[in-house]
């Protein structure tokens, strides 16, 4: 604790009691317990940083005579016990088995009856490695001919793809977008408020699950439990729906406005799409033969945690500038010319920087615009053709009528107002 002046920094005016037995000896820690057959133990480490292992041989250290146990990671792994959950919702081997991935990784542990024996019987267990190239630096980690050193994570990324913007700048479409592009179904999840587990997983079909039961008392037949809770019932949801998919291109998991379900719900989501596996208590743990390339967006109305940000890329959708929502409305709507497409894109933009809208329109209104006015022959953007079609842009009476109070003329002029 540093102070300025008589006004302490810090903690503020603090005393320590316990500097005079510490300065005299007389201190006490966890390595002065002792407590009847306590045992000690001791870490073997990797002195390198990537290695492949290729023998470890324990028996010497065994036969110490003061060793009670040497345990290796293929000791681990017959137990079920090889690896571990991390901070940052990974996970890695307690003891390395096949290779080594970091300096310092444990390879072995010895349980002996006192600390020196333990240390002792680490010099007496002999570890073959192959040694690997490393990867020192990050950036070097992302050469297309760079080590891989996590090969059980090789070819996965990040857990999820969050893109959050304003309502209506093409967040879902982007998604559908992805899914085109690999060929491969997307599975949309719609988030709301009180959306559970429950229903974003899976259900059982209880109506056929009771026509079986009916089924089976008439015939005098026993039904067991897990005659009814079986794959023939089982309703998947979106999200093992998106575990399940059979590949061989990861499925699209899109899960829309993500915002709108709770924190629970969010804790949830980040652990399942972590781990990529999800567990039916009655039909045992689904893992993802292929894990799905999670979409999430987000229209802000709360923060997303920070915990699901870092473990994604996260993108920013913002409204394009006039030309590009012209093209895209030129791809939707092929009918529209491209003076028309460029107009109601002028349009929308002079719409979305009016402040009193209650709901300003994004890309899919300037589409649906376009289309209003092919539907109903329109090939002129006026002030009237704007009149009736404007409930295709704006969705609240308030809106529609602030807009009108305004004026129209401006809306549609071709050369009133900013083309951003």
């Amino acid at each position: 604790m540093t102070t300025t002046g008589e006004r302490p920094v810090g903690f503020g005016r603090m005393t320590r009691k316990e500097d005079a037995r510490f300065v005299r000896g007389h201190g006490t820690y966890v390595d002065d317990v002792r407590l009847p057959g306590m045992l000690h133990g001791a870490v073997l480490r990797s002195p390198l940083a990537h290695a492949r292992i290729m023998s470890v041989d324990t028996s010497a250290a065994e036969a110490h005579p003061k060793v009670k146990a040497v345990i290796t990671g293929e000791t681990l792994a017959g137990l079920g016990l090889a690896w571990m959950p991390t901070l940052s919702h990974d996970t890695q081997a307690v003891l390395a088995t096949d290779k080594v991935r970091f300096q310092g990784q444990e390879v072995a542990f010895v349980v002996a009856e006192d600390r020196y024996a333990a240390r002792d019987a680490l010099e007496l267990i002999d570890v073959d490695y192959e040694p690997l190239p490393p990867v020192v630096d990050a950036r070097r980690a992302l050469d297309p001919d760079a080590p891989v050193i996590r090969d059980d994570k090789e070819q996965q990324t990040d857990t999820a793809d969050p893109m959050e913007g304003e309502p209506g700048v093409g967040k879902t479409e982007a998604a559908r977008a992805l899914a085109a592009v690999l060929d491969t179904p997307l599975i949309r999840l719609q988030c709301y408020e009180g959306l559970s587990s429950a229903e974003a997983l899976y259900e059982w079909n209880y109506p056929r699950q009771l026509l079986a039961i009916r089924l089976a008392e008439s015939r005098g037949e026993p039904l067991r439990d897990a005659d009814l809770f079986s794959e023939v019932y089982l309703l998947p949801r979106p999200l093992l729906a998106a575990i399940c998919h059979p590949g061989p291109r990861p499925a699209v998991l899109l899960i829309d406005e993500v915002d709108r379900a709770d924190d629970e719900f969010e804790a949830f989501l980040l652990e399942l799409l972590a781990d990529a596996a999800v567990t039916i208590p009655e039909l045992g743990t689904r893992t993802a033969a292929v894990p799905p390339v999670a979409v999430l967006t987000s229209n802000r109305t709360r923060d997303l945690h920070d915990a699901l940000k870092r473990r994604c890329l996260y993108h920013w959708i913002d409204y394009p500038d006039t030309a590009r929502v012209a093209a895209i409305i030129r791809r939707r709507v092929p009918e529209s010319a491209e003076w028309l497409a460029a107009r109601v894109a002028r349009g929308v933009a002079r719409l979305r920087a009016r402040q009193e809208l209650t709901k300003p329109p994004g890309i899919a209104e300037a589409i649906d615009w376009a289309g209003a006015l092919h539907a109903l022959g329109l090939s002129v953007l006026d002030a009237d053709a704007a009149d009736r079609t404007l409930g295709a842009v704006l969705k609240y009476a308030e809106d529609l009528e602030a807009v009108r109070r305004a004026g129209l003329a401006e809306l549609v002029d071709a050369e009133a107002g900013s083309d951003a």
